[in-house]
């Protein structure tokens, strides 16, 4: 699929995570369902475009909070401040959600499905590396969120000043 490539099944992180989902609060459990099933189902698509929006699906799931106003900016910006990492880590991942974004969008409204290449971070990258790397990312904020114990509290976390 994609030609996506991912790390060997760590079973020791896997249980760890398992446990760590079983703490949860039932709201945030059910969003973290919600993320998973939308991951998963992103897995298992054979068109980008199908794969795009359930990539965002899954991020907005987690990281869209209750407001509805500039959805791809805050998915985006949250999604990059909760994984963190150098400035240019940060700048390729903003890319690459933008361009998810990008992609659904242009599926939803247009039926177009994602094709040609888009700049993440500078260099020239394909549709389908861009969504492979964004079922990562995707896949990382889950376990950021399983392993903190709860999603964040948006509004604060969004004027939180970086430590």
């Amino acid at each position: 699929m994609f030609g996506q490539s991912y790390k060997e099944f760590d079973a020791a992180e896997a249980g760890k995570l398992v446990s760590e989902f079983i703490k949860l609060d039932d709201k945030t459990k059910s969003k973290i369902r919600v993320a998973l099933d939308r991951l998963n189902l992103a897995l298992r698509r054979s068109y980008l475009g199908d794969t795009a929006i359930d990539i965002c699906i899954a991020l907005e799931s987690i990281v869209g909070g209750n407001e509805t106003n500039e959805v791809t900016h805050k998915v985006t910006t949250r999604t990059v401040k909760l994984l963190g990492g150098n400035m240019a880590s940060r700048m390729t991942n903003r890319d690459i959600v933008k361009a998810a974004y990008n992609y659904r969008s242009g599926m939803v409204h247009n039926g177009q499905e994602p094709k040609g290449e888009k700049s993440v971070n500078g260099v020239k990258t394909s549709a389908d590396n861009i969504l492979a790397k964004a079922i990562v990312i995707c896949a990382d904020v889950i376990k950021i969120i399983l392993r903190d114990g709860k999603i964040p509290e948006w509004q604060n976390f969004d004027i939180a000043l970086e430590e």
